[in-house]
């Protein structure tokens, strides 16, 4: 039962957002984002 739980969990992406290191998500979801947003200028920090 704990994998068939741990599989529904996947499956809604709960137990993949925890795994995940929070810079991954957010890199995703900003290339998520210039994928489905027209291309506009980013700023960059000059570092």
């Amino acid at each position: 039962m704990a994998d068939l739980s741990l599989a529904q969990g996947r499956g809604r992406g709960e137990v993949g957002v925890v795994r995940f290191p929070r810079s991954v998500f957010w890199f995703c979801l900003r290339e998520a984002e210039a994928l489905s947003a027209p291309p506009t200028p980013v700023p960059v920090p000059a570092w």
